[in-house]
């Protein structure tokens, strides 16, 4: 939202949605990751494909996007959604079997679960990925500079990328796909 208003020049990492295209630019992809779905113990066995999701209830936060399959899902709306205010909630609200699943990163997943006194022993996560997402730096159409932003950083990325600088971040911060 900071960003959107243009108090921030930019903000990472996000994926490419209709919504956040209308007021931002993107840079280049500079990480894929693999989304899960996270279950209660117990119910890994009932979600071994995609279709075995039909008919239940997912939880994304406001300001998350959804990818892929589930997306499909979602707009025919095959499945049901309840929206909390973040991550934080969703992983609460399938602990007490409001939702059915949450679809996030590895990442993201383990640092909520940290941050709520949970490990992920408390949670199983999916044996497939659900989606594949390229993730971008975003700056706001706002911006006065927003290309110029976006082109530098992309500059970077490349320049990063092309002598090997890149492989060793993605090493030193363990970004793990």
């Amino acid at each position: 939202t900071l960003t959107k208003g243009g108090q921030f020049s930019a903000t990472f990492p996000y994926g490419r949605t209709a919504e956040r295209e209308d007021v931002f630019y993107y840079s280049a992809p500079f990480f894929t990751t693999k989304y899960f779905a996270w279950l209660r113990l117990g119910q890994i066995n009932t979600y071994t494909q995609a279709r075995d999701f039909l008919d239940k209830v997912y939880c994304y936060p406001r300001g998350y996007g959804v990818f892929g399959i589930i997306k499909e899902f979602l707009d025919n709306k095959l499945i049901r959604f309840e929206r909390p205010n973040n991550m934080q909630g969703c992983f609460k609200m399938l602990h007490i079997k409001r939702v059915d699943f949450i679809v996030t990163s590895t990442d993201t997943a383990l640092k909520v679960l940290q941050g709520l006194g949970k490990s992920s022993s408390d949670v199983q996560k999916s044996s497939f990925s659900v989606s594949k997402v390229s993730l971008h730096l975003l700056v706001s159409k706002q911006l006065p500079n927003a290309q110029v932003v976006i082109d530098t950083f992309n500059n970077g990325l490349n320049t990063l990328q092309e002598n090997g600088r890149y492989e060793a971040l993605i090493e030193e911060f363990d970004w793990k796909e």
